[in-house]
């Protein structure tokens, strides 16, 4: 299972984008990142459940657009 996060939408989302860019730069805060975090850990959740059904390996990647340089702090281990 592969979780993808877009990065910077300047013409999509200018101003929310651009506030959360300043923040993280300026203040290292990053309003963007609990919505993303809980969507990830919801997912390695299910897909534990499912490994454990299954008897597979879990096997989930998560990748986005700088997730070091936007302040996402690291996911919790698996």
């Amino acid at each position: 299972m592969i979780i993808a996060y877009r990065g910077t939408e300047f013409d999509r989302e200018p101003k929310q984008d651009g506030l959360a860019d300043a923040a993280m730069t300026f203040k290292g805060t990053n309003s963007q990142a609990a919505e993303p975090i809980a969507f990830t850990q919801k997912v390695i959740d299910a897909a534990k459940q499912r490994t454990e059904l299954k008897n597979e390996p879990l096997n989930v990647t998560v990748t986005s657009h700088s997730l070091k340089h936007r302040g996402l702090p690291a996911l919790p281990a698996l």
